[in-house]
């Protein structure tokens, strides 16, 4: 795609890039804005209309112009949240959108990684060995032992959770 600049719907004053860059034509002439950083890692900027002042995600505007408006979520096809060129943009459902974290390794809250998960990649190795055996109540025991609900021992067994961790 070659580069290409467009005027923002609803504000005269502005135009997006391909490239990314929000443009303000405010003082006449044509100037980049320069974007804050989000504390969740996203670029947004300021866009001011008849004296009103609202704060855009620069990936959602750069969308928005060049593909039209949608209610689905924006992905950052290389992950970095920063890089905002047309070409790095896609719109996506919430569960594509996770899919594609996890997939690319931009998630890191599975297994070890989850701040809220009681067990180690340690210790489903070895819950995992043990399940090979299956002897009677052997669930509830390694619920007992490892601080978890049956539920939690249940969904290892049946490889609905801790799929990333292997047994030799």
């Amino acid at each position: 795609m070659n580069y290409e600049c467009k005027t923002i719907p609803g504000y005269e004053d502005y135009e997006v890039d391909t490239n990314g860059t929000v443009w303000s034509f405010k003082s006449g002439v044509k100037t980049a804005k320069k974007p804050s950083l989000q504390t969740k890692g996203y670029l947004h900027v300021m866009l001011y209309n008849n004296g009103k002042c609202k704060s855009y995600l620069v990936h959602r505007l750069i969308l928005l112009v060049f593909k039209g408006e949608s209610n689905l979520q924006v992905n950052h096809i290389d992950g970095d949240k920063t890089n905002n060129n047309f070409l790095n943009l896609e719109y996506c459902t919430a569960s594509e959108n996770i899919r594609h974290a996890f997939k690319t390794g931009l998630n890191k809250n599975k297994g070890e990684g989850n701040k809220s998960s009681k067990l180690t990649d340690k210790d489903v190795i070895c819950i995992k060995k043990e399940l090979l055996f299956n002897y009677h109540g052997l669930i509830i025991k390694l619920a007992k032992r490892y601080n978890v609900s049956t539920t939690v021992i249940q969904q290892i067994k049946k490889g609905n959770t801790w799929k990333h961790v292997k047994i030799n």
